[in-house]
């Protein structure tokens, strides 16, 4: 049956034959044909460093077929009732499939000897990421064998952030919701179902349908900028009963933001290195932090040496991801997105040095930046660059940056 899906009809076969057979054959086949009948094959995808799913409840007798749509992998269960690998070696070959049937009931972890270790399933939910991202050391999976009977929902979910009446959101908010509960001892998360829907309207914004992989959060996109949703989840236990969708959570999302920055504006001074104290010669609004003046002057006003910069505004993000801020400077150089001090290197050195430091930001959300750089001799340069999963390394351009409001 698809999906594994498990369901049960009365059959007139077994009874039938029990009506002209020896009593003791009549029992014997009728439990051999009940058996049979109800049997399952279920199928579980060797991915890249993944089992799709990772979770899978059967019945005693049921059989699970492993399908190997990536190489190198193997199904090894930690207590070794089943093995793909028998010496330690031999892979799926891509295309083929290895199967075992369970007989008896109880929970069977396994592992991929290649990509796993005996002993790490864990049933709680992978960290968010990419949709069926994970960790290369961490390929394992579960086979719960359970015996078919009445099965209550999960508890209701409580929604957790954003909160309801929150406002200023992010277009891509991280949706998240609390942990999972089920009156049934034994039963685990196996999916969640998310929902976002326009509070004018009614109509849906996002659906996640079963989502295995995005248990208690989730980020969404493509929302519309000052506008105010709601948004619900409801969670699946891994026998296939649904819970009631969580009390709706009403949040707005903020005002959009026109990605026509003028840059960042920088205030130069004349700096004493040695006492730390600086007098302000000059102001300016640069496009871009992507300098190299080398011997000269950074401005007309200010010395060719012993300087310091502030520059101070907003940098707009285009995806909600966490970015590298990534400075080359010959000179001292502090760094604050969003408030946070995520480089601070105020130290001279002889020659160019990276550094790096990390934020998370959201899409649409202005974020706070400010930079102090200082030269004392030689070349004086710095550049500011950044990226994120989605952004390859680039200079900041002048769209994304946007001087302080007055």
């Amino acid at each position: 049956m698809a999906g594994g899906q498990r369901r049960y009809q009365v059959t007139t076969a077994p009874i039938s034959r029990c009506l002209w057979a020896r009593p003791l054959l009549a029992l014997i086949l009728c439990l051999l044909e009940t058996d049979a009948a109800r049997a399952e094959t279920h199928q579980v995808i060797a991915a890249d460093f993944e089992f799709i799913p990772r979770i899978l409840t059967i019945a005693p007798g049921d059989t699970v077929e492993w399908i190997a749509v990536a190489p190198d992998h193997t199904v090894t269960s930690d207590t070794l009732v089943f093995d793909s690998g028998p010496d330690g070696t031999r892979t799926i070959p891509q295309g083929e499939t290895f199967s075992h049937t369970f007989a008896n009931t109880g929970n069977y972890p396994y592992y991929c000897r290649l990509h796993g270790a005996p002993g790490t399933f864990n049933p709680a939910p992978l960290p968010p990421g990419a949709m069926g991202s994970v960790p290369d050391d961490q390929m394992t999976g579960l086979i719960r064998v359970i015996e078919p009977g009445s099965n209550n929902p999960p508890s209701t979910p409580v929604p957790v952030a954003p909160g309801s009446g929150a406002t200023g959101l992010s277009i891509s908010p991280l949706l998240e919701a609390g942990p999972f509960s089920d009156p049934d001892s034994g039963d685990l998360h196996a999916a969640s179902q998310w929902l976002v829907r326009s509070i004018t309207d009614g109509a849906t914004a996002f659906d996640s349908g079963p989502d295995p992989v995005h248990k208690l959060s989730i980020r969404i996109s493509g929302l519309a900028a000052s506008t105010t949703y709601q948004w619900q989840v409801r969670y699946r236990d891994d026998r296939e009963a649904w819970s009631e969708y969580s009390s709706p959570s009403i949040f707005t999302t903020a005002q959009a933001v026109a990605a026509a920055g003028a840059g960042l504006s920088g205030i130069y001074f004349k700096y004493n290195v040695k006492n730390g104290t600086s007098t302000p010669v000059a102001t300016r609004t640069d496009a871009m932090i992507d300098f190299d003046w080398r011997l000269g002057k950074p401005h007309p006003s200010a010395p060719a040496n012993h300087f310091k910069i502030e520059w101070n505004g907003f940098v707009l993000p285009q995806f909600s991801e966490t970015y590298r801020f990534r400075v080359r400077a010959d000179g001292g150089v502090r760094l604050w997105v969003d408030n946070e001090l995520i480089i601070d290197d105020w130290v001279a050195g002889p020659f160019a040095l990276y550094r790096s430091g990390l934020a998370t930001l959201e899409d649409g959300i202005l974020a706070p930046i400010r930079i102090e750089y200082f030269d004392t001799t030689r070349h004086a340069s710095i550049k500011l660059r950044w990226s994120s999963p989605s952004q390859p390394v680039e200079t900041i351009p002048q769209v994304r940056l946007l001087t302080p409001q007055p």
